[in-house]
C-alpha cells in the first residue's frame, strides 16, 4: 500500500529485481535500495511488459528514418513494436503525473535517458529511449536519472535536491508561491545569483506571476552544475535551517 506521506519515485522494474527484461533476467541495483531504503515509495513500471511484449521476448533497438524513431526487432526488423510502446506510455502519463522523480534503466531502447543507441542509415547516435522521451516531453521539470548516474555522490545529492523542490513546486499556486520562493531562495542563489535575479524579477510581478516562465527559470537554475566551494559555504551558513528542514521532511510531510 502506497503512503501519501512519502515521495513517489517511478522506476524501471528490472532495477528493483523484477525479471522483466527481454532475456527473462533482472538488473537488480543495490545502490538504489541503499540510497533510499524505506524513505520513498517506488512505483515499478516496465514499458515493454506493460505494452504486452511478454517475457522473454525478442530484443528490440531504435532506428531513425525520415526523422521518425521506430522500435524494431534486433534480429528481425520486420518486428515493429513502436505503436504499442507509445500507447502504453500515453496510458501511463496520468499515473506518472503523481511521481516526484523517475529512475530509468540506462541504455534501454525504451528507458534510456541519454545513452540509448539510435541507428541511422550511416551512423549510430545516442539519445533517449522511446518511453523516456514521451515522459520527459510530458513532464519536462520532473527529475530523471539512470542507475549509472547514481554511482557518484554529486548526482545523488543533485537528484534528491531536485526531487524535493519538484515535489513542493507541484503543490504551489498563487496562495503559497511567496512561501515557496522564500524557502528556496538561499539554495537557488548558490546555484546562480544572476539567474536567481531573473527568477526574482518574475516573482515580483505580484499581481500576475507568469507560472510557466517562473517554472522554466526555476528548473533551469536547478539543473545547473554548482561550484563545490559555494555549496559548502551555503551548507555551513545554513546548517541550522537545513537540519530543521530535514527533520520536517523525515517526520511529517514527506517520509
Amino acid at each position: 500500500m502506497k503512503s501519501d506521506l512519502k515521495l513517489q519515485i517511478g522506476i524501471s522494474s528490472c532495477l528493483l529485481g523484477e525479471a522483466v527484461r527481454y532475456d527473462g533476467q533482472s538488473k537488480l541495483n543495490h545502490t538504489i535500495k541503499n540510497i533510499f531504503q524505506n524513505d520513498v515509495d517506488f512505483n515499478l513500471l516496465c514499458p515493454e511488459v506493460g505494452a504486452g511484449l511478454g517475457v522473454p521476448r525478442p530484443a528490440i533497438e531504435l532506428h531513425e528514418s525520415d526523422e521518425k524513431i521506430r522500435a524494431l526487432g534486433t534480429d528481425d526488423i520486420s518486428l515493429d513494436v513502436t505503436d504499442k510502446l507509445i500507447q502504453y506510455a500515453e496510458d501511463c502519463l496520468a499515473k506518472i503525473a503523481t511521481f516526484d522523480a523517475y529512475i530509468f534503466k540506462a541504455r534501454s531502447p525504451s528507458c534510456g535517458i541519454i545513452d540509448t543507441p539510435i541507428i541511422r542509415e550511416k551512423s549510430v547516435e545516442y539519445g533517449a529511449g522511446l518511453f523516456t522521451s514521451l515522459v520527459s516531453n510530458a513532464y519536462p521539470y520532473m527529475p530523471m536519472i539512470d542507475e549509472g548516474q547514481l554511482e557518484d555522490f554529486a548526482p545523488i545529492v543533485k537528484f534528491i535536491e531536485h526531487m524535493a523542490i519538484y515535489h513542493d513546486w507541484k503543490k504551489t499556486d498563487n496562495s503559497n508561491i511567496r512561501q515557496f520562493h522564500e524557502t528556496y531562495q538561499p539554495k537557488l542563489k548558490v546555484y546562480s545569483a544572476t539567474k536567481f535575479a531573473a527568477l526574482h524579477e518574475i516573482f515580483n510581478e505580484v499581481n500576475n506571476i507568469n507560472f510557466n516562465a517562473y517554472a522554466q527559470q526555476l528548473f533551469e537554475i536547478i539543473r545547473l552544475d554548482t561550484d563545490t566551494e559555494l555549496r559548502f559555504k551555503y551548507l555551513t551558513a545554513n546548517a541550522k535551517k537545513i537540519a530543521t528542514r530535514a527533520k520536517e521532511l523525515c517526520t511529517s510531510e514527506y517520509f
